[in-house]
């Protein structure tokens, strides 16, 4: 799909309740060809069962989905609904993460996540967040967030949270680090400005 396509970019869909599954890759049945000609994309209520969706020249939101596996955050472009965030009111029932692909630092432009619901793990490792990553999490109660070698160019804020474990390693915080009314159990902090 060529990302200066004008055809693409005008289009839009909304996508609502719709379960999307394991992808068989390079089959006709493969749904990320589709979803790569649609220039904006808005996931509302929907279920995923695939661990993660690039589509690198289209902006997404998801709404109130669910995803029900190991989720790995991209780096998207966001929609403007809800100050720009991609992920809005989200559950994840499995562990989320971010990796830079092959020892190389990969940048999310855009605030991720706003009242969303994490049930297992936070794994953020390589990635350099140049805006916020967490707005009002909710219902969190044992959550272990481990980041590691990441930059965070705006405030890292965890606020009324409970978290289980947070590790920081080989970090950088270019503005404020702010934890602040959260019960933690264990926090540990290895090289991080």
């Amino acid at each position: 799909v060529p990302n200066d396509s004008q055809d693409r970019k005008a289009k839009y869909i909304l996508l609502d309740r719709i379960w999307f599954p394991a992808r068989i890759v390079n089959t006709e049945s493969d749904y990320t060809k589709v979803l790569e000609s649609i220039g904006k994309i808005h996931f509302s209520n929907c279920t995923f069962s695939i661990n993660k969706l690039e589509l690198k020249y289209s902006q997404i939101f998801f709404d109130s989905c669910t995803f029900k596996v190991r989720w790995e955050i991209k780096s998207h472009s966001a929609l403007n609904y809800d100050k720009g965030f991609i992920y809005h009111n989200c559950t994840f029932k499995e562990e989320v993460s971010s990796v830079g692909a092959d020892n190389e630092i990969s940048t999310i432009i855009y605030p991720v996540f706003s009242q969303c619901s994490f049930e297992k793990n936070i794994n953020l490792k390589d990635t350099k967040f140049k805006s916020t990553i967490f707005v009002q999490m909710r219902g969190q109660s044992s959550v272990n967030i481990r980041i590691e070698n990441c930059i965070f160019d705006e405030k890292f804020e965890l606020n009324d949270q409970g978290v289980g474990d947070l590790e920081v390693n080989k970090s950088v915080f270019n503005s404020e680090f702010l934890i602040q009314s959260c019960s933690v159990n264990k926090l540990q902090i290895g090289r991080a400005s």
